[in-house]
């Protein structure tokens, strides 16, 4: 497990060099933006877990579930949330209505006490249900020589050659911990994160994810209220980050790194036309087969996602991607008060009401914080 930097040529010295980290960041940059793409392919529009997640893609995504127990393969449960409410509740009398005597009001039959806040906190329940999920699949095939060398990069070995690099952990250790530490602490390309609103055009809605309702009542409903939107979380992506210069990094020749042309027997610069190839048939796969990362079986190199109920301490290695709330009113108020002032519903004879419903103050029942995470600071470097 070594940094072994890419080759490159220096125009400024007309020699070989090996290729410092802020040089590295246009292949890191790439891979996250790879990263994005490759997650965000996954989705339905309401954050679903789609057919598309396979052995090669989809790895760390976040979906919604249907319950606590998903059967699809590589599918396995993380959280259960509650978005809960209050009810209205009421107190009834019937109207003694005398028809002889047309006496409605003077046996005090619409004077009787309110519903108390203890029947009215005990409405509460959950009202909509959050299954969530996360997607890992079978690890993706190691690449074999003959892909190594059409795709992957130089670097000096120390005992005097020139190498290509297809040690998984060495690429690790060089490149993707690079692409890690930005994930987590600068510009979050290829992470999910939850938001009320588009966080900006850097960014991708893969749809609804989590809600927040809060009763409502009007008067005079005799059932048990309707429901507001408090708040809706979207699940997003960042896919690019539009204040990074890519073209300008490209044209830079001291950001391309070297490879061996199988085809002409030379060494070359790798081609800038597009993403490096040796992203998608190399780092990508080595990215996904990292489950025994540190040596740790169960523990990866990728971004997963947990809910917890604390925000995360300060670290390199995790990152609050949006939180979740649940809110209920903190009391309640009382339709009628005073004698003779109860709600006749259904004319003479009919029922008297009078209804205690959430107004005013919220209360937050719980508080999740989305977190994004590797498995421990050995999973980024500067």
């Amino acid at each position: 497990m070594a940094i072994t930097r890419p080759l490159k040529w220096d125009t400024a010295s007309a020699a070989l060099k090996q290729m410092t980290d802020a040089e590295l960041e246009l292949v890191a940059y790439q891979l996250r933006k790879a990263w994005a793409t490759d997650l965000s392919g996954t989705y339905t529009g309401a954050c679903d877990r789609s057919g598309g997640a396979t052995a090669t893609n989809g790895f760390g995504a976040c979906y919604r579930g249907d319950n606590d127990s998903p059967t699809a393969s590589g599918v396995t449960h993380l959280a259960f949330l509650q978005d809960k409410r209050k009810n209205a509740v009421h107190t009834t009398k019937t109207d003694a209505y005398n028809e002889a005597t047309w006496d409605n009001a003077g046996d005090n039959d619409d004077t009787f006490s309110a519903p108390s806040e203890a029947t009215f906190d005990a409405s509460e329940a959950g009202r909509q249900a959050f299954y969530y999920e996360e997607y890992i699949g079978s690890a993706p095939s190691v690449p074999d020589a003959a892909t190594l060398k059409a795709h992957s990069y130089l670097y000096w070995d120390g005992s005097g050659y020139s190498k290509v690099e297809g040690v998984e952990a060495n690429l690790i250790d060089t490149i993707i911990k690079l692409a890690n530490y930005e994930m987590m602490n600068g510009d979050g390309v290829g992470l999910l994160s939850l938001a009320t609103s588009s966080p900006g055009s850097d960014y991708t809605d893969l749809g609804f994810f989590h809600q927040n309702t809060i009763m409502n009542w009007s008067s005079y409903d005799t059932g048990l209220g309707g429901a507001d939107v408090v708040a809706t979380n979207n699940l997003y992506i960042r896919t690019t980050d539009s204040s990074y210069d890519e073209a300008s990094a490209k044209s830079a020749s001291n950001n391309i790194f070297l490879r061996w042309d199988d085809s002409s027997s030379n060494i070359k610069q790798a081609d800038t036309s597009s993403s490096f190839t040796l992203i998608d048939n190399v780092l990508m796969p080595v990215w996904k087969r990292s489950s025994n990362f540190n040596g740790v079986s169960g523990d990866y190199a990728f971004p997963r996602y947990k809910f917890d109920t604390s925000a995360p301490a300060s670290s390199t290695f995790e990152r609050q991607m949006g939180t979740l709330l649940d809110t209920v009113y903190t009391d309640g108020t009382t339709s009628h008060t005073g004698s003779n002032s109860a709600e006749l519903v259904g004319g003479a004879g009919g029922t008297y009401y009078i209804a205690r419903y959430g107004s005013g103050a919220t209360t937050t029942n719980t508080t999740h914080y989305m977190v994004a995470y590797f498995a421990n600071a050995n999973a980024v470097r500067t």
